[in-house]
């Protein structure tokens, strides 16, 4: 049979049509491929690594303490970081201390050291650790420490020592 242009018409439209469509699936196959990849390039990950307690000093009912903690950054730079500190009396739940380190954007595959100095009376607390990015809640983490202070009459001073009740631990917090 001819075309009415003269073009002779090779089989069924019917295949023609199912070959376009299976062309363009696959297309959109590999469209949406590449567009997962390049966001996940794109996409950063927060984590805490460590936290250590240095005892600074001491004054007549408090002990001035360093609080390190390493956060590393992987995947893209990140976006801006801040960090909340409470400190807890235990068994209260009512904080005595607020802390607040704006640390900025970390670089991507970098870790970073940041300090929060503190004074910590005499008794036991939770330590509570928020890590914002672009002030979105991402990483929380809680541990529990004690400080004894005594009073050497002898000497006539306050001697103080802190320790860890239990570690801290970090985990991310779920956005769905």
């Amino acid at each position: 049979m001819k075309h009415p242009m003269g073009y002779k018409k090779y089989g069924n439209t019917k295949y023609v049509t199912v070959i376009a469509v299976i062309i363009i699936i696959i297309a959109a196959g590999v469209l949406s491929s590449y567009v997962c990849l390049h966001n996940a390039k794109n996409k950063n990950h927060l984590s805490v690594d460590a936290m250590y307690l240095v005892k600074n000093g001491e004054s007549d009912d408090k002990i001035n303490v360093s609080a390190t903690l390493y956060l590393t950054n992987v995947g893209a730079k990140s976006g801006d970081i801040k960090i909340v500190t409470y400190i807890m009396e235990r068994w209260k739940g009512i904080a005595i201390d607020k802390k607040e380190i704006n640390v900025g954007k970390l670089e991507k595959d970098k870790t970073s050291e940041v300090e929060l100095n503190m004074q910590i009376g005499n008794g036991s607390y939770d330590i509570e650790v928020l890590v914002f990015e672009d002030d979105l809640l991402k990483i929380k983490g809680q541990g529990g420490i004690t400080t004894t202070m005594v009073y050497d009459a002898n000497e006539g001073i306050h001697r103080g020592d802190i320790s860890w009740d239990s570690p801290p631990s970090f985990y991310d917090v779920p956005h769905t």
